[in-house]
């Protein structure tokens, strides 16, 4: 999967990880709006997300087992967030 962030009509290359997805988010989490675009499926959104948090998520599995035990703890503070690491 080849993924693009957008925030503020920036465009950054996500590299498809849990640890650099979460860490898009963090990075960008004071913005009312960033999607992450899957470019294989441009017409679907793969994950907006708005001031941090997820509004929505294309692949409901990877959202339940994946993102949100990854994420939750980073926005409560209790992880650190990676790094985010444009591609």
């Amino acid at each position: 999967m080849i993924l693009y962030g957008y925030v503020k009509g920036e465009k950054y290359r996500v590299e498809d990880s849990i640890e650099q997805i979460c860490a898009f988010i963090m990075k960008f989490r004071y913005e009312q709006e960033t999607v992450i675009v899957d470019i294989s499926d441009p017409d679907t959104m793969f994950l907006t997300t708005s001031m941090g948090f997820i509004f929505s998520c294309a692949d409901q599995e990877f959202l339940r087992s994946k993102l949100i035990p990854a994420l939750v703890p980073m926005q409560r503070g209790e992880v650190r967030a990676p790094e985010f690491k444009p591609l």
